[in-house]
């Protein structure tokens, strides 16, 4: 039996019974300065964030000279779990005064506790250091006399909503996020099912009557050989007389056509490799632009792997087009030499037969020496290199797909969309299937890792062009009676409920209209528990 589920429900209950009870926020009443807790002076609250780390700190008010207490509690924004270990400095200062603390192990899991005599009356700055994070901190007023003191005192404002302490937060992992613009548009999950597309498969056939024979330079194709396109795969045997020879004439004529065929695909090919060539480094520059900007702190991660995933798959589609080049070469060489041997009218000719694409023999159906007829199939050919993807979209979508996008989950669970560096659309207007209420979308793409055909895909179809909007995961939504209610953060130990409009739901965020602004902080993991919490109607008492 799995007893994580046993144990989210243990943390759940003890967390929402902490709630319901007058509960008493004490970190150690033995440690020296809190002997006494109901003489202890007035109490600020402050909190601050850092990229790793929450940092919800309690200190005194206190008169200039006086030993002042103070508590930092630290969890690790990752997991919601206390920070384990130090040490913990700060650095006091006021003017060319500093005086310089260090704590350094927490007396419990997340909470550090220290005491500090600011020898001089004012503002006092106040830097904290944990971990690699440098912080500035709130500062510290600090009273002349203990009527400066009670004026102090009557300034802060503690802040209200829901209470709920550390010691509830960290055994049940309760994790946030800021609510932040990001890119987004209504997705509907489909499911993806990826085939060949009809022209991977190429049948080589015989052109006229004969016997078959291997190519001079290498033996008849087995199965699993890769062959390269316009490769000499093997040759056809036949007299040149009567119709035969009428045949081989004929062939000719095709076998021109071919020629310029080949002339049109080697000029394609070098366009395609240029102009790819031009696109991959202009990706390159931008991606080390974007390298640069991140390491700045000017640009994302989110930025940087968008980059580096344009830049790659521009070159993975260069070093294809590379391959199709030298293919395309080689075919014109080839095409220059006359398969046909000269001799007199009774003497044997021999034709080419020449692979009409790069890909690998999944089927064989001769063997040199062996006679056939023209037309006759001798080899299949498959080209793996490309893939179809079909989704099908609701009814609903149909005339609104002009400019979707697919987004598919690969099998290693990274993501790609389409049309993107990958691959690009085929077709996205046609006719539904009634039946299924659906809309047929066509995609092609390179054939990547792990990507093979007859796979079945999980992916999202999105109708409209992302647009930016504010949004979180969707898991912080909480569901009351129909309304759509979020836990915003506004302290350390405080939190609001708040009544939010939502809009698009794109995969797994949702935007928000209203209720919460850019920048605030929502519960993501333990909203419903924070809910609970709050009908119990009783606030933690907090004492030093």
């Amino acid at each position: 039996m799995n007893p994580a589920p046993l144990l989210r429900l243990t943390l759940l209950l003890g967390a929402v019974c902490a709630g319901s009870c007058a509960h008493e926020h004490s970190h150690d009443a033995s440690a020296p300065g809190h002997a006494d807790a109901a003489a202890e002076a007035p109490a600020r609250q402050l909190t601050i964030w850092s990229e790793r780390h929450e940092y919800f700190a309690e200190h005194d008010l206190c008169v200039a000279g006086e030993e002042a207490s103070f508590a930092v509690h630290a969890t690790t924004l990752s997991d919601g779990a206390p920070v384990l270990r130090g040490p913990l400095r700060m650095s006091f200062r006021r003017g060319e005064q500093r005086i310089d603390v260090e704590v350094e192990e927490p007396l419990r899991p997340g909470i550090f506790l220290g005491e500090v005599a600011l020898p001089e009356a004012g503002t006092w700055s106040w830097d904290l250091e944990l971990h690699g994070d440098s912080l500035a901190m709130p500062a510290w007023q600090i009273a002349a006399n203990a009527a400066e003191l009670e004026e102090i005192a009557a300034e802060v404002v503690e802040p209200e909503g829901i209470t709920v302490l550390k010691e509830q937060q960290w055994p049940m992992f309760m994790l946030t996020a800021v609510a932040e613009p990001r890119a987004m548009a209504t997705r509907i999950p489909v499911m993806v099912r990826v085939t060949s597309p009809p022209e991977a498969d190429f049948i080589v056939r015989a052109q006229v009557d004969g016997v078959l024979e291997s190519g001079s330079a290498e033996a008849w194709p087995a199965l699993g050989a890769s062959v390269t396109a316009g490769a000499v795969l093997g040759r056809m045997r036949v007299p040149a007389v009567g119709s035969e020879g009428a045949a081989v004439a004929a062939w000719a004529l095709q076998r021109e056509a071919w020629m310029r065929d080949v002339e049109q695909g080697l000029a394609a090919a070098d366009a395609d490799q240029r102009r790819l060539t031009l696109e991959r480094d202009q990706a390159l520059r931008a991606e080390r632009r974007v390298r640069e900007l991140a390491a700045a702190e000017s640009a994302s991660a989110r930025e940087l792997e968008e980059a580096r995933t344009h830049a790659a798959g521009l070159s993975a589609e260069l070093e294809a087009a590379t391959v199709r080049l030298e293919s395309w070469r080689r075919a014109a060489e080839r095409a220059a030499v006359d398969p046909a041997a000269a001799g007199s009218p009774d003497a044997p000719w021999t034709l080419d037969l020449l692979a009409p694409c790069s890909g690998r023999v999944v089927e064989s159906f001769a063997a040199p020496g062996s006679f056939h007829e023209a037309g006759a199939a001798l080899l299949r050919v498959h080209d793996a290199t490309r893939l179809q993807l079909v989704a099908y979209a609701p009814l609903a979508l149909a005339g609104a797909l002009d400019d979707a996008t697919l987004e598919i989950v690969m099998p290693d669970g990274s993501r790609a969309s389409l049309p993107g560096p990958l691959g690009r659309r085929l077709l996205s207007d046609a006719p539904a299937d009634t039946d299924a209420r659906a809309v047929p979308l066509v995609f092609t793409c390179a054939a990547t890792t792990g990507l093979r055909s007859g796979a079945v895909l999980s992916g999202w179809v999105a109708s409209e062009a992302p647009r930016m909007a504010l949004a979180v995961p969707e898991s912080a939504l909480v569901d009351e009676d129909g309304l759509s209610v979020a836990f915003v953060q506004i302290s350390g130990e405080v939190f609001e409920r708040r009544v939010v409009q939502t809009g698009v739901r794109d995969g797994e965020w949702v935007e928000l209209r209203s209720g919460v602004r850019a920048g605030e902080r929502v519960v993501t993991d333990g909203a419903y528990v924070i809910r609970l919490i709050s009908l119990s109607g009783v606030i933690p008492e907090h004492s030093h």
